[in-house]
């Protein structure tokens, strides 16, 4: 994302992941793909961002004014993956 210190990445793992090259945390993880996510296009100034996946969707994610706190995120995925497991 220009002038900033965060990048994103998408996988065949369902998932894009927004980190902070900084430290190299996963700052959040958008998981809400029913398929392999294929590509992913940043808007300039890094307000919103778009994702395509094997799905035939493409979903618009924009910026919002909300926080986030990498370790509340951390948690919330390790009890889903937690309970993911259980199943």
């Amino acid at each position: 994302m220009k002038d900033t210190h965060y990048f994103m990445s998408c996988s065949k793992d369902k998932e894009v992941k927004f980190y902070d090259a900084d430290t190299y945390d996963e700052v959040f993880v958008f998981d809400n793909f029913f398929g392999e996510v294929w590509g992913l296009g940043i808007s300039s100034i890094g307000d919103f961002f778009v994702a395509v996946s094997a799905d035939k969707c493409i979903r618009v994610w924009r910026q919002t004014q909300e926080q986030v706190f990498i370790n509340e995120e951390r948690e919330r995925r390790e009890e889903k993956l937690i309970l993911k497991e259980a199943e």
